[in-house]
């Protein structure tokens, strides 16, 4: 099954489609023209759910090595803050980290 965007219109910039068909979830820009690909049929796709997520609030940040913490503020409505742990993820495959 494939699910394309015919049309979106009246959504903000940067929208994400978010599609849930079955087990199954898919997500992108809901401007993007490639069709969504699912390994499934329209009749087992079921429940199939449709959300859309518009940004917040963006910031970027220079990841340091051997820094693990990171608290970031954002403009906007009731001073919005997001603490992060940044880590490398055990190796499963033998490469040093």
């Amino acid at each position: 099954m494939e699910v394309s965007v015919q049309k979106a219109t009246g959504f903000p910039e940067g929208s994400i489609l978010s599609i849930r068909a079955g087990q199954l979830r898919r997500q992108g820009p809901i401007a993007c023209p490639k069709a969504m690909s699912f390994g499934t049929t329209i009749m087992d796709a079921n429940p199939f759910k449709v959300d859309v997520y518009a940004p917040l609030a963006s910031k970027r940040v220079t990841l340091v090595p051997k820094t693990e913490s990171y608290s970031l503020c954002f403009e906007g409505d009731g001073g919005m803050q997001l603490d992060l742990c940044v880590k490398e993820a055990a190796s499963t495959n033998g490469a040093s980290s």
